[in-house]
């Protein structure tokens, strides 16, 4: 066996594995930093009193849910073409048109997937606007909101029975 050989049988699908693995954390890393950071500016929203998002909870998700049709449109074409590269290679190197034909064309097959896939997910339309009387009003001088009680409101003794009465129903 060739040093040659060895460095394509046994280096190089390894040093593939951890080209994977390493883009996979990268990937889990700007998925949580961008979560992080959105939660960061509703909660600065909050404290202005201005309301989030009129996509309301979770408008994050909805938003980024809005590019999954073009994103599956663009990696079904960069799949389809790994699976045309796929059959050239093997079959010119190889010399071996059936197997290049057998295992490009199920990549091929797989890239076709996403294309349909992105022509049958329906295009998300616009946000629904939120009410005005939803919205909250516009933040005053005062940093925190007074929880007290109307003056007018009952003392809770009037509200409810002494605790040895029974409730009469």
């Amino acid at each position: 066996m060739d040093s040659e050989e060895v460095v394509f049988i046994l280096i190089l699908p390894l040093a593939v594995i951890l080209a994977g693995v390493v883009v996979l954390i990268a990937a889990m890393r700007h998925r949580a930093k961008t979560l992080e950071l959105v939660h960061k500016e509703r909660v600065a929203m909050i404290e202005r009193g201005i309301v989030p998002s009129e996509l309301g909870p979770g408008g994050y998700e909805q938003r980024s849910a809005a590019g999954t049709r073009s994103r599956s449109f663009s990696l079904g074409i960069v799949v389809v073409g790994i699976g045309f590269a796929f059959m050239t290679l093997i079959g010119i190197a190889a010399q071996a048109p059936n197997e290049a034909v057998g295992i490009g064309g199920a990549i091929v097959i797989l890239g076709a997937a996403f294309i349909v896939r992105s022509l049958l997910t329906a295009q998300p339309d616009s946000p629904m606007p939120v009410p005005p009387a939803s919205r909250a009003p516009a933040p005053s001088s005062q940093a925190r909101p007074d929880f007290s009680p109307p003056s007018d409101f009952p003392p809770s003794s009037d509200v409810l029975p002494p605790p040895s009465e029974p409730l009469n129903r």
